[in-house]
């Protein structure tokens, strides 16, 4: 069959779009400090990473090298929810975003648009945030840090209910009060839902792979593989999951020859307001900034981090395990013209670093990078952030904080 050249064109621009669905390009990097932009992942094994440069050349390394991979100008924005739009925090870190479904008891049905029809047990999920009331609301409910052995259902209004989740229907949540009968909540009246406190499950013991997924889902797979246009993976919770490599925002690794310190419960937190008294919202923030917002310094994305109000000082315990410590240093974008800090690690209680006054640094400037500090049989680490002439908008940024076997 004779085609003509507006088909001919057709044919060539769907074929470019399916060639571009399938090979995704990223930033890799390794622990060496090596990094290749623009790399086409091929296959991922146990042991070897393949890739391919830019220029055609076909590169492997071994998977305990791996740092990461990034993909930029990939995240999805969420619009306009629904009502029945949620992010579900899970126990032990991992976000997944959907839509509910209804579900049989001491469980959470949800259709997530990257992963599939998932389901969690009632006992791994921490919270469910509904984000069109989150996106919108004025004030939002602080952290308690308290243990509680009651859900907790908190109305748009900040108004809230203890009791227990007994069910979900199409539209509402079945809750049974501590004081009256079981009835139902509309999602509409709902801004999140903070679950009874249970253990976190336990990670897996070795090499774990942390995938963000452009929606602003995060899973911790175990068993990765990849054939370079799928990842496969086995979740905390003993889920297989296939996700399209494209829809894919950042790989990264943890549990091999590395650690990022926002993956480690810290021992101790003290904050030490500029004036008057410290507030739950003045705590650190895992892998975000200070304002609960990503991590953007110098106009990038990072996916790893700590952000954290000046006055500050995180203490992580160590027991030997590492040798080296690094990180960058900037304050967030949002600290606008007004933050200005320093820096400070200090191992074993001694300081080993103190950086010098640290602004707000222009569009395109690399973070400051630290020497690696050497924590050989240190048992501590501090993390700790000063006041320079004020407190206002001091939003500090330890960015990528690594900790190396």
């Amino acid at each position: 069959m004779n085609m003509t050249p507006r088909l001919i064109l057709i044919a060539l621009l769907l074929t470019i779009a399916a060639s571009a669905a399938t090979a995704a390009e990223g930033r890799l990097t390794l622990l060496s400090g090596k990094s290749h932009k623009s790399v086409t992942v091929t296959s991922i094994t146990k042991d070897l990473i393949t890739y391919t440069t830019l220029d055609g050349e076909k590169q492997q390394a071994d998977m305990d090298d791996l740092v990461g991979i990034t993909y930029s100008k990939r995240t999805t924005l969420h619009g306009t929810p629904s009502e029945d739009y949620v992010e579900v925090r899970l126990r032990g870190g991992d976000v997944v975003f959907g839509t509910l479904a209804a579900s049989e008891d001491e469980e959470i049905a949800l259709r997530s648009r990257f992963v599939g029809p998932i389901r969690f047990g009632l006992d791994d999920v921490a919270e469910i945030r509904f984000v069109q009331a989150w996106q919108n609301a004025v004030e939002r409910p602080a952290p308690t840090g308290v243990e509680s052995e009651w859900d907790v259902f908190y109305y748009r209004t900040l108004d809230h209910v203890e009791g227990t989740l007994l069910r979900l229907t199409r539209g509402s949540v079945v809750v049974q009060p501590r004081i009256g009968g079981s009835h139902a909540i509309f999602y509409e009246n709902l801004l999140m839902v903070r679950f009874a406190d249970v253990p976190a499950p336990e990670l897996p013991t070795g090499r774990l792979a942390v995938i963000r997924l452009s929606d602003g889902s995060r899973l911790t797979l175990s068993e990765l593989t990849s054939d370079g246009k799928n990842i496969r993976g086995t979740t905390l919770r003993g889920t297989k999951v296939d996700l399209r490599l494209v829809d894919v925002l950042a790989l990264y690794q943890t549990g091999g020859r590395f650690t990022y310190l926002s993956d480690l419960p810290a021992e101790e937190v003290k904050i030490v307001p500029w004036i008057g008294e410290s507030y739950a919202w003045d705590r650190p923030r895992t892998d975000r900034s200070f304002l609960d917002a990503p991590l953007i310094s110098g106009g990038e994305t990072f996916l790893k981090g700590l952000g954290v109000i000046s006055g500050t000082a995180i203490t992580y315990r160590l027991d030997g395990k590492y040798r080296l410590f690094t990180a960058r240093l900037a304050l967030d974008d949002t600290a606008e013209q007004e933050g200005d800090v320093r820096f400070e690690v200090i191992v074993n209680g001694k300081s080993r670093f103190m950086s010098d006054v640290i602004r707000r640094q222009k569009p395109g400037t690399e973070p400051l990078r630290i020497p690696p500090i050497n924590i050989a049989g240190a048992k501590h680490l501090t993390l700790k952030v000063h006041y320079v002439d004020d407190f206002v908008r001091d939003f500090a940024n330890w960015l990528e904080p690594m900790l190396v076997r």
